[in-house]
C-alpha cells in the first residue's frame, strides 16, 4: 500500500512504542489495552490503529485478520466518542474544573483587583478580560498583532485595530462634531474560517481601554502583540492564570462551554443562536455540543 515518507515514519515510530511495551509478538488485544491506557485522545488512538493495521495487512494488500480487528477498535472509539457528543455530559474530570460564566465574570474583576495591586502580570490579566469580557473564542489570539490602519491588514492573519475617531459630518447627528469608530478585532486565520471568511468582532469600550493600556506597555512581551506564541502554549497560560486567580485550571473549551450554557438557560431565536456561533467562531451545530449536562453534585 503505497504511503507517504513522513506518515511510514511515524507508523513505524507507532509500533516500535507498541512493540517496546508490548512485546514482539503483541495481540490486538494487548495493543487496544496498552493504546487507551496511555493516550486518552481519540485522534491518537486512532492514529495508532492505522499503523497498526498498515502493517497487518498482506503483502498482497488484502487485509488480514488483526487489519480487521484494528479497524473496528477504530470504528467502536469514534462511536463511543460521537456518543458523548451527543449525551452533552462532560467528564467527571473536566466538570471540577468548570467555572459558570458570572464565576467567571467574578474571576475578572478578581484578576483586575490583584493586577492594580501589583500581585498579578498585565498580560495575565487580559488573558482573563479577553476570555470573559466578550464571547470567548478559541485560541485565536496566539499571534494576533496590534495595528492602527487598515492599510497594515494582511490576508490570513489576525489583528486587533484600534478604534479612531474622525469628523461628523451629517446633519443629522451634529450631538457632537467628533464621531468615534469603534476598535476590532479581525480573524482571518480561525478553524472555522472557511464557513464565515474574514469576522470582525467590535471590542467594547472597556476592553478597548486595557488593549491600549497593553500596546502602549509593548504588548506581550515587547512584541506589539496581543499574544505572542503557538495557540498551544496561549491554552496552557490561560489555564494557569485561571487558577491562579480562582484555584480552578479551567480550559479554553470549558470557558466556552460556561459562556453558551448560560446563553441557552433562557429562550433565543434561531437568529440569536446563529450570531452567538459567529461570534465564537464555530458553527451552531458546534455550539449546540457546547451545552453541556453538568452534575450538580459535583463541587
Amino acid at each position: 500500500m503505497p504511503i507517504a515518507p513522513s506518515s511510514l515514519a511515524r507508523y513505524e515510530a507507532m509500533r516500535k512504542k507498541i512493540v517496546e511495551n508490548c512485546g514482539e509478538n503483541y495481540k490486538p488485544e494487548q495493543a487496544l489495552e496498552y493504546i487507551k491506557k496511555n493516550y486518552p485522545n481519540v485522534s491518537t488512538q486512532n492514529g495508532y490503529f492505522a499503523a497498526l493495521r498498515y502493517f497487518a495487512i498482506d503483502d498482497d494488500g488484502d487485509d488480514s485478520y488483526y487489519a480487521r480487528q484494528y479497524t473496528e477498535y477504530a470504528k467502536a472509539i469514534r462511536a463511543d466518542k460521537e456518543r458523548k457528543e451527543k449525551s452533552q455530559t462532560l467528564p467527571e474530570a473536566r466538570v471540577k474544573k468548570m467555572l459558570t460564566w458570572p464565576e467567571l465574570q467574578q474571576a475578572y474583576h478578581k484578576a483586575k483587583e490583584l493586577c492594580e495591586q501589583g500581585k498579578l502580570e498585565f498580560d495575565k490579566f487580559l488573558l482573563v478580560a479577553l476570555y470573559t469580557q466578550i464571547n470567548p473564542i478559541r485560541a485565536d489570539w496566539a499571534e494576533m498583532k496590534y495595528i492602527k490602519d487598515a492599510s497594515e491588514i494582511e490576508a490570513g492573519k489576525n489583528y486587533c485595530l484600534f478604534g479612531t475617531t474622525e469628523l461628523n459630518t451629517t446633519p443629522s447627528e451634529c450631538k457632537s462634531r467628533v464621531k468615534e469608530i469603534p476598535g476590532r478585532f479581525i480573524l482571518q486565520e480561525y478553524k472555522s474560517s472557511k464557513k464565515y471568511g474574514r469576522v470582525d468582532i467590535e471590542i467594547p469600550r472597556h476592553l478597548d481601554a486595557i488593549l491600549r493600556k497593553h500596546w502602549n506597555g509593548g504588548g506581550f512581551g515587547g512584541n506589539n502583540y496581543v499574544y505572542k506564541g503557538t495557540s498551544n502554549s496561549l491554552c496552557h497560560a490561560v489555564s494557569r492564570v485561571f487558577e491562579q486567580v480562582t484555584g480552578k485550571a479551567t480550559t479554553i473549551s470549558l470557558i466556552r462551554h460556561a459562556r453558551v450554557d448560560d446563553f441557552y438557560k433562557t429562550d433565543h431565536t434561531i437568529g440569536e443562536k446563529e450570531d452567538l456561533a459567529r461570534s465564537m467562531l464555530h458553527s451552531s451545530v458546534v455550539g449546540e455540543r457546547y451545552r453541556t449536562a453538568v452534575n450538580p453534585e459535583i463541587p
